[in-house]
């Protein structure tokens, strides 16, 4: 499930980054501050290309068969455990 996520939201992420990165050169042709308006696309796509290689982790873990077999009642006590850290009863 983790790959399929990761791979779906790898695609808008590179599709983000080649956009910006292609309307980079005509803004450096015909805006009166393209270095501004370069700079802030090319940090964009290097957030775009950081929010990928978050999402590349959990593939690349998932990929490589490190799993565990756990019990139900046990993930779902963590899980409980770990929502309450925090709020006040």
């Amino acid at each position: 499930m983790a790959s399929s996520i990761a791979s779906e939201i790898n695609r808008p992420l590179s599709a983000i980054t080649n956009c910006m990165r292609d309307t980079k050169a005509p803004l450096a042709r015909t805006a009166p501050d393209a270095n501004c308006n370069g700079d802030a696309l090319e940090r964009a796509a290097q957030h775009a290309l950081r929010a990928k290689d978050i999402i590349k982790r959990p593939r690349d873990f998932v990929s490589r068969g490190e799993h565990t077999v756990e019990k139900p009642l046990t993930l779902l006590e963590e899980a409980v455990a770990l929502a309450l850290v925090g709020p006040k009863e």
